[in-house]
């Protein structure tokens, strides 16, 4: 049965779509507004039966894909991207290797912290090849779920498998030692505990760094991809 809500709605749609009006391609919220007079409306109503398979799409509704944008820089010819989750070492990359003929990467990207894991879906609308991205992040519990659940997002969507950067998590354990703090460095007093799930957080990582990250984000601190100054990324794409 439907509600008096979505009776409504389904006449909108219906007069909508007999008047032409839904055939140039709009965002969801503005479709929400046109259609309801909420624009947040359809987006809840996406979750509903209206929608299940052979009725309502977004498609039919002519919505642009609700994509939060995501930075990302032409660098190279090479089908490979390179993300990192915050601006400081997104901005030294770009610097880096824009003193490269031939960087290793084709594109490079900032992820924006959690909002990856939604803003990976704009590799849709990216005409040009990539065959797989790479990302870094903070070696935190956090910075890992981002990359574990980024990786899971873009696989169920067909996208390019999301992977470690190469060389990357390791330069990060090298340089926090330089800096005088082999254990990490001090993070909130909440995170010294031990978690069933940091085993499986830490199998996202190359083999070679699993154990020492696991180590330190057990004991309550972290590392955080600030530490790759421009020496650093110098080295791991020069050797």
């Amino acid at each position: 049965m439907l509600s008096q809500e979505q009776e409504i709605f389904l006449k909108r749609v219906q007069a909508a779509l007999r008047e032409g009006g839904l055939q140039r391609s709009a965002p969801l919220t503005y479709r929400s507004l046109q259609l309801i007079g909420n624009e947040k409306r359809l987006g809840e109503l996406l979750h509903s039966a209206l929608f299940r398979p052979g009725r309502l799409s977004l498609a039919l509704l002519g919505c642009i894909p609700d994509i939060p944008p995501l930075v990302i820089e032409e660098i190279g010819a090479s089908p490979v991207a390179l993300i990192f989750e915050n601006a400081a070492a997104f901005r030294t990359a770009s610097m880096v290797l824009k003193q490269y003929a031939s960087p290793p990467y084709g594109w490079l990207g900032f992820g924006s912290g959690a909002s990856f894991e939604r803003s990976v879906l704009h590799f849709t609308l990216v005409e040009h090849q990539i065959e797989h991205i790479e990302y870094v992040g903070d070696l935190d519990r956090h910075g890992l779920r981002i990359a574990q659940q980024t990786a899971e997002l873009a696989q169920s969507e067909h996208l390019p498998p999301i992977v470690p950067a190469r060389g990357l998590h390791r330069a990060m354990l090298q340089s926090v030692l330089q800096f005088g703090y082999p254990e990490g460095l001090e993070y909130q007093p909440k995170e010294r505990r031990s978690d069933a799930s940091d085993e499986a957080l830490a199998t996202w990582l190359p083999e070679d760094v699993r154990i020492d990250v696991l180590k330190i984000i057990q004991a309550g601190r972290r590392v955080p991809e600030e530490v790759l100054g421009p020496d650093e990324l110098l080295r791991v794409w020069q050797a």
